[in-house]
C-alpha cells in the first residue's frame, strides 16, 4: 500500500504531483529527491494503490479503537483491534515465527 497510504499526503495536489511537486513548482530545489516518498501509497502515482477514502476508513476504525481503549480505559475496543482484518477486506494479517 505504501507508507503515504493512509495520510492525506497523497490527496493533497494530485493534480500537481502531490506534495512533490508543489515543492518543486515552488522552486525548493530539492524536492525532487523525496519524490519516491511523497508519492509512496499515492493511487495518481500508481494506480495499483487504493483510493485515499478508502484508506481512510481504516484508520478512523483504528484509531478510534486504540485510543478509546487506551485513553478511555474501554476493554470493549480490544476486540475491534483484533477484528480488524475481518472489518475490512483489504487488511490481511502476516505473523512471524520469531526463533
Amino acid at each position: 500500500m505504501g507508507h503515504q497510504a493512509f495520510s492525506d499526503m497523497c490527496w493533497i495536489y494530485a493534480d500537481r504531483g502531490g506534495i512533490a511537486g508543489v515543492g518543486e513548482a515552488y522552486g525548493v530545489w530539492d524536492a525532487f529527491l523525496f519524490e519516491p516518498l511523497a508519492v509512496n501509497g499515492c493511487q495518481f502515482h500508481d494506480p495499483r494503490f487504493f483510493a485515499p477514502a478508502k484508506n481512510w476508513r481504516l484508520v478512523k476504525y483504528a484509531t478510534a479503537a486504540a485510543l478509546e481503549e487506551t485513553l478511555a480505559c474501554d476493554a470493549r475496543m480490544a476486540p475491534k483491534l483484533a477484528a480488524v482484518a475481518s472489518a475490512f477486506d483489504f487488511v490481511a494479517e502476516y505473523r512471524a515465527r520469531l526463533q
